[in-house]
């Protein structure tokens, strides 16, 4: 498209805006694959992003597509399965039963979430500055 239309803002030759369009694109790519999805897909399996960049780059060469997919899943599982062999290993208890403190400071239920974020929505839309309306706009011109 940007080969053919050109810009309708920039004076270039359409063929350096399309050079400059695929160049903007491929640095969307480039920076949400490489910055963003790491650091999001290791707080869902908690693994630091290095750890999953890592492993997508092994699991690509190994796997392919599907190795690349696959990787962070299988590191974290991996982990799991390591953690639960070195408890039983050194004769601790794999699974320890949570405290009153770790259960306390759990995630709050869905409900309680979304009652938070209904309360903040309308505590944020309360205190918004309102466009004058018509009682508004005759006080101040009968102030004048």
């Amino acid at each position: 498209m940007a080969l053919i239309q050109g810009s309708t803002y920039l004076d270039i030759n359409n063929f350096y805006f399309a050079l400059m369009v695929i160049g903007f694109y491929w640095l969307v790519q480039v920076t949400e694959n490489n910055l963003i999805v790491p650091r999001v897909l290791g707080d869902a399996v908690e693994l630091p992003p290095l750890v999953v960049m890592v492993g997508v780059f092994i699991g690509a060469s190994v796997g392919g597509i599907i190795g690349a997919l696959l990787a962070a899943p299988i590191i974290a599982s991996a982990r799991e399965v390591l953690s639960y062999l070195y408890a039983k290993l050194w004769g601790q208890e794999p699974f320890p039963p949570k405290t009153t403190q770790e259960l306390s400071q759990a995630q709050p239920s869905l409900e309680e979430q979304l009652k938070s974020m209904l309360i903040r929505l309308q505590s944020l839309f309360r205190g918004r500055s309102r466009l004058p309306g018509p009682e508004k706009k005759q006080a101040e011109t009968s102030e004048n």
